[in-house]
């Protein structure tokens, strides 16, 4: 085999990787297992969230944790991920994936329609193989518009 298509399988691989780990945090959101999520954070990865209208920023699993234990529980959340686009570059993955997320509960008062917006996400391949997210950063689309400014591909 060509290292031209070695390279491209290892990019498609590492490409369904990525967007696996986006799915899986949905699943384990829409059942509140906060602790789930937290270990799919690297040591020190980070999670950026806009609550009561200030922007704030959770360093490591345990952080990110303690701040799912106030505002995530089973059975009230649904995410749906798509549009994902995700660039490679070794063991560095970064792009975007869109989430839709229909609610139910004591989010559905807050969000009766639910809620739409998209993640900025850096993934990295740790040395076991498996992929973590070194940040998750959430910005909405609907019922607010949100403009990271951050841009959807690496920058070379």
């Amino acid at each position: 085999m060509s290292q031209d298509l070695e390279k491209r399988i290892a990019e498609l691989e590492a490409r369904e990787q990525v967007k696996e780990l986006r799915s899986i945090y949905a699943w384990h959101a829409a059942r509140g297992e906060r602790d789930r999520i937290a270990a799919l954070f690297a040591p020190d990865g980070i999670f950026e969230v806009k609550v009561r209208g200030e922007r704030i920023l959770l360093k490591g699993p345990d952080a990110i944790q303690a701040f799912l234990e106030t505002s995530m529980w089973p059975n009230m959340v649904f995410p749906v991920i798509h549009n994902h686009v995700i660039d490679i570059d070794g063991d560095v993955a970064v792009g975007t994936c869109v989430m839709e997320a229909f609610t139910k509960a004591r989010v559905a008062e807050h969000f009766p329609d639910g809620f739409l917006g998209y993640y900025h996400d850096r993934a990295v391949r740790q040395p076991d193989g498996r992929w973590l997210f070194a940040e998750r950063r959430w910005f909405t689309y609907w019922p607010e518009f949100e403009d990271s400014g951050l841009p959807i591909r690496l920058e070379h």
